[in-house]
């Protein structure tokens, strides 16, 4: 129903303007997709196979009051599968704007309110089919697991762009706090914990360098969310499928730090990112803290052959815990290295029919279960695949 009111708020300002100027100081924009997904196995987006189909709607406004002002907010909902869904439709920023410049050859910006967060290449306009380089994300980079941590913030951020002689450097830092759904209790803890989540902070630096054909930086964020338990909370004994009561609240702190590049050459882009989280689990059980950093890279190639059709190239290492990229040692054994692990080669293209329509697909060879969540099965060599495929399909509008 939400999704329907959505959709029908988005063909009706189609109708009244398909400019997208409202106003002379009012610019409203939105976009509608619908694909599919589908899994040879291990069921990455949903635990039942035939439940993969994909709808995603956004409406945002843009106001400037005056030269220095301005205010820009999005309305969004996705719906993919098990973990990917969002509940409600959701508020994806709301920000107000003010811009100035206080140096020579430069320019501030002090944003206030819901934020996207700025994370590599592509992290804030990740959920935008248009500007994100695939329907799957590289999940080296950008685990959807975990997406909800790392979309936006509520709170404040300052920018700073400076003109150098050739490209600009930009210095963004923030503070805000994070906001945290259902889908993340269910994929880090199990569908049998209904405790809460306390939403901590997320503290945010980026710096990056854009010379128009070349783009490079880093980007690094904190976030401490706490859970807070109820009586009933039950945990699975990782890996042997076995469940003990959780005896005590805990936190999760994860640091998260990200090294990118992209180049730009007559028709092809190049661009590659590395990352690496260091997140240390506290509580739950007796155990004292322990910290499972992740790790993980790709390079990509996108083409466009033509000025419509742009094809991608991608390959990818993730290890959800890099110190045991071996296999991870455990009381009963020493699980298999692909069940921690995941390679994965990805083609796909975007084919823009006309300024409004588009068509995108991808396939993704993966060697490893390593995207899957941590106790979505607990007995990975029974049930778990080590070679699995998984190809979307979306057809986009935009206005």
């Amino acid at each position: 129903m939400l999704l329907r009111l959505l959709v029908n708020i988005v063909f009706l300002l189609f109708c009244v303007n398909a400019t997208g100027k409202a106003t002379d100081d009012i610019y409203i924009n939105a976009y509608v997709g619908v694909g599919y997904a589908s899994e040879s196995d291990n069921n990455f987006i949903h635990s039942e196979k035939d439940s993969n189909k994909l709808i995603e709607s956004a409406l945002n406004l843009t106001y400037e009051y005056s030269n220095n002002i301005s205010f820009a907010g999005q309305v969004a909902y996705r719906e993919f599968g098990e973990y990917f869904t969002d509940k409600t439709l959701r508020i994806d920023y709301a920000k107000l704007n003010y811009t100035d410049s206080f140096i020579n050859d430069s320019e501030q910006s002090l944003s206030i309110g819901r934020i996207k967060i700025p994370s590599g290449v592509y992290n804030s306009s990740r959920d935008t089919p248009i500007t994100r380089p695939s329907i799957i994300m590289p999940q080296s980079a950008y685990l959807d697991l975990f997406r909800n941590l790392w979309l936006s913030t509520d709170g404040v951020m300052l920018s700073s762009s400076h003109q150098l002689t050739q490209g600009i450097v930009d210095l963004t830092v923030g503070y805000g706090k994070l906001h945290i759904d259902d889908n993340f209790n269910d994929v880090t803890l199990g569908s049998e914990t209904s405790g809460d989540w306390v939403e901590g902070n997320i503290t945010v630096f980026d710096l990056r360098y854009n010379s128009g054909n070349l783009l490079f930086g880093l980007s690094y964020n904190h976030v401490h969310p706490e859970y807070l338990k109820v009586s009933s909370d039950t945990l699975p004994i990782y890996p042997i499928g076995n469940k003990i009561p959780s005896i005590s609240d805990g936190d999760v702190e994860v640091s998260t730090y990200v090294a990118f590049i992209q180049y730009n050459i007559n028709r092809f882009e190049i661009t590659s990112e590395y990352t690496y989280r260091d997140s240390v689990v506290s509580g739950f059980t007796p155990t004292p803290p322990n910290s499972r950093p992740m790790e993980g890279y790709y390079a990509q190639l996108k083409y466009a052959a033509t000025s419509s059709l742009n094809l991608m190239l991608r390959h990818e290492k993730f290890y959800r815990f890099a110190e045991s990229k071996n296999g991870l040692e455990t009381l009963i054994g020493i699980d298999p290295a692909w069940y921690n692990n995941a390679t994965t080669s990805s083609i796909g293209f975007n084919y823009n029919i006309d300024e409004h329509w588009s068509v995108i697909a991808d396939i993704h060879y993966v060697e490893g279960s390593g995207w899957l969540p941590p106790f979505s099965y607990q007995v990975p060599e029974s049930v778990e695949k080590k070679h699995w495929t998984l190809a979307a399909f979306e057809v986009v509008y935009v206005f």
